[in-house]
């Protein structure tokens, strides 16, 4: 029977079968209807392909047939794509199809397309495909391969994003400097100018108080630096604490000012954040004609932030170890008023065993920064309401290291920097770092040794009440010996007495 329409949804089978829909309904044929169900399951595979198929009419471009993925790719029902032409999903397909309609009947040819489909709400999809002549009988179709690649397409923006950018700070990498400054280099203007700077301190930063500090400060410097940015300037992290800032057309005058507006902008930053330091060496270079040359603008700049950081590095290590001592003060570690109450019971010893009053300063100082490494530990551990596991005690010891580097790095606590490397020091060698024993240890950590462990067992914990003054003293001299000096503990209760925090009937 003729076919009245090629838009309905059984056209296909009807034309492969050649018998008409109202034979299909009769059951006349058994082989008839083994085709029909070899066909049946063949449409049922092809709705499970991920490619979308459509088949056309030549050379009207009606759709014919369509599988779930076209419906899918294309946002239509099957039925509202019977009633559609190609030409009307894509407007340029026209062309296509009249190309398609040419070919002589013996030769097919694929034709490859690319595009960005629009659907009717607005969304838009990246298709791929092909499309190819068939012939069935006398009668021509395309039959149009549709592949959905938003997924390809993100995967490819996200590789070629982070090719050229770098992951912390969301800046070009050095490679994206060096490929956009050679495709600009015959067309950029002179003189050009390079601003170099690295973050002083920053192996420090990190040693003491943390990769995060250290990235947090790199993260602010690709901020301060973005806030400089005009149309053409090309900003890129070159390195692991160095920055390189391209503004072609700018002169000596243009690159001094902006040294100076990024110096002062530093500068805002430090005044409203005390407890993050950040510290720039700035330089710059200049190219007043052409060719321009990378290589040489990063090596001149370069050596100015190098004379700018040797002429910084003292004023450096001062301003990040205040801000470790403003870390300190405004944590205060074990207890409130812990590095206060530290004080005056190692002062107080050091008088007793005969100090001058110098001495008891340097006491008082080594009292409250004993502990100042513990900045570059987590609070999860420091403020763990339980007791640390093996890991967790390793970690916990590096702090003495830690506050040794920082205390190298201050002018006023260097005296004091061999102390704070060892006062986790034990009597009988058992201690850490590095396993000292009996006076090998100097007396200021032996001191500081007595008075930190009777402070810590006469002050609460999340974990236990406080112990009276008798039992902490009990306790010390289980360990007399073992991890304290025995000849300190008696002057140690003299001085526990005089404070009024030992009875006098605790005599031994």
């Amino acid at each position: 029977m003729k076919r009245s329409s090629d838009k309905q949804p059984d056209f296909l089978r009807e034309k492969l079968i050649g018998l008409g829909e109202h034979s299909i309904r009769k059951n006349y044929y058994p082989e008839l209807q083994k085709r029909l169900a070899e066909l049946e399951t063949f449409h049922r595979l092809l709705d499970k392909v991920n490619d979308g198929i459509l088949m056309v009419r030549l050379p009207s471009g009606a759709i014919v047939d369509a599988n779930e993925s076209a419906c899918a790719i294309l946002g239509f029902s099957r039925d509202k794509l019977f009633e559609s032409k190609l030409s009307e999903l894509f407007p340029t397909a026209g062309s296509v199809l009249q190309q398609l309609h040419a070919i002589d009947a013996q030769t097919g040819r694929r034709q490859e397309f690319s595009m960005e489909y629009r659907r009717s709400n607005g969304s838009r999809v990246p298709v791929e495909g092909s499309i190819d002549v068939v012939f069935l009988g006398e009668d021509m179709f395309a039959v149009a391969i549709l592949r959905d690649v938003s997924e390809r397409k993100r995967a490819d923006a996200m590789l070629q994003h982070v090719s050229t950018h770098d992951a912390l700070t969301g800046l070009y990498n050095r490679t994206f400097l060096e490929f956009e400054f050679q495709r600009r280099r015959g067309s950029m203007p002179v003189p050009c100018a390079l601003i170099a700077c690295d973050i002083d301190g920053l192996q420090m930063i990190n040693e003491t108080l943390g990769h995060a500090a250290g990235d947090q400060r790199l993260v602010m410097t690709g901020v301060l630096l973005s806030e400089l940015l005009t149309a053409g300037d090309i900003l890129s992290r070159v390195g692991g604490d160095e920055f390189a800032f391209v503004r072609p057309g700018a002169d000596r005058r243009q690159a001094e000012k902006l040294c100076r507006q990024l110096r002062e902008s530093v500068e805002a930053y430090n005044a409203s954040n005390k407890d993050i330091f950040l510290s720039l060496s700035i330089g710059y270079a200049v190219a007043e004609e052409k060719p321009l040359e990378l290589a040489t603008l990063l090596r001149d700049a370069d050596n100015q932030v190098r004379r700018e950081k040797l002429l910084r590095s003292q004023s450096t290590r001062s301003g990040i170890v205040n801000t470790v001592m403003t870390l300190l003060e405004a944590r205060d570690f074990i207890t409130e008023g812990h590095a206060e109450r530290l004080e005056i019971l190692v002062s107080g010893l050091a008088d007793e065993l005969g100090f001058d009053a110098s001495q008891q300063d340097d006491m008082k100082l080594f009292a409250k920064f004993h502990d100042i490494g513990k900045v570059g530990i987590s609070d999860a551990i420091l403020f763990k309401p339980a007791a640390l596991n093996e890991a967790e005690r390793e970690e916990m010891r590096r702090h003495s290291e830690i506050g040794y580097r920082i205390a190298l790095s201050s002018v006023d606590l260097l005296h004091i920097a061999e102390w704070i490397l060892r006062h986790h020091e034990w009597w009988d060698g058992s201690g850490y770092p590095i396993g000292l024993a009996g006076t090998d240890i100097p007396v200021e950590c032996r001191i500081l040794s007595i008075a930190d462990a009777y402070d810590a067992m006469t002050s609460d914990r999340p974990y236990r009440k406080a112990m009276s003054a008798a039992k902490a003293m009990d306790e010390l001299r289980k360990f007399a010996g073992i991890q304290f000096d025995p000849e300190l503990l008696e002057p140690f209760c003299r001085v526990l007495r005089r404070q009024d925090l030992l009875p006098d009937e605790d005599k031994p």
